[in-house]
């Protein structure tokens, strides 16, 4: 092996089923990746709360990163020493990347009440979906929609109304200062933050760690919110998707696109990988 991989992995359509967010066609994989001692980080969309589930339940021990970028999550023992400009919450070294979540709620608002476009009826805010809404709209149970509702960073927005109105959303929305990622089934109103800026800073972290260590990053995601890290990696890989076509990427290094959907192409690609690039 030439370098340590460092594999940085969506979660929704990647590495979980889409409809049925089963891990189960990746677990042999993941067990591969764990006996081989290469990092799976985690990076996705999700909550603190419902990654903090998921991380446990696979038995990982990697940092993860949270709500499309906004903050990452290193184990306090994981390096050395402390990761600089981090702080220390509930036994991770914690770096944000982005403001609170109430403040891309009130552009929204400011968005609704000035704007000369009419949004009425148009898109819902997950501030404004219960519980019961969130679960019957993602397919998620009843607990894991609860842990999905404590978001800390960006606001998901879910769109009703056509494409063009959308467009105009965004760009009302980007000039009261925020970004819209689009994930696979909502909008999220956030601020510069993505993942690809966290997987960049944790490279570092790694690299500041291990000196004399090279590292080789390799990310795996399906959608849109998922370009930023797939265009800083040595290695893109896109996993195909039931509800949309591959998004364009302009990605300078290998680009690999599945041809098998969620957790079966994801273990696909990376024994590919794994057998003719990597070893």
């Amino acid at each position: 092996m030439q370098a340590q991989p460092l594999i940085f992995t969506d979660l929704d359509g990647t590495l979980l089923d889409h409809d049925t967010y089963s891990p189960e066609l990746a677990i042999p994989m993941i067990r591969r990746l764990k006996e081989q001692h290469i990092p799976i980080i985690l990076t996705s969309s999700k909550t603190f709360a419902e990654m903090v589930q998921i991380r446990n339940s696979l038995n990982l021990t990697s940092p993860f990163i949270v709500e499309n970028g906004a903050a990452l999550y290193i184990p306090q023992d994981y390096f050395k020493t402390p990761p600089l400009n981090t702080q220390l919450e509930s036994g991770f070294w914690v770096k944000c990347f982005s403001k609170e979540r109430q403040v891309y709620q009130g552009m929204i608002a400011t968005l609704k009440a000035n704007s000369a476009t009419d949004y009425t009826g148009q898109f819902k805010t997950f501030a404004e979906l219960t519980v019961k809404d969130i679960s019957e709209l993602t397919g998620l149970t009843h607990d894991q929609a609860r842990l999905a509702a404590k978001r800390c960073y960006g606001e998901p927005v879910l769109w009703l109304g056509s494409k063009a109105l959308q467009a105009d959303f965004i760009q009302e929305i980007k000039a009261l200062g925020a970004n819209v990622l689009i994930g696979g089934r909502f909008l999220h109103v956030v601020g510069d933050s993505n993942k690809g800026r966290a997987l960049s800073w944790l490279l570092e972290a790694y690299q500041a760690n291990a000196p004399h260590t090279s590292f080789q990053t390799i990310a795996l995601g399906d959608s849109g919110n998922d370009l930023d890290m797939l265009e800083v990696v040595d290695i893109a890989v896109q996993v195909k998707s039931p509800s949309h076509d591959f998004p364009t990427l302009t990605a300078q290094g290998l680009k690999i696109q599945t041809q098998e959907y969620g957790p079966l192409g994801w273990s696909q690609s990376l024994d590919q990988i794994l057998k003719t690039i990597l070893y």
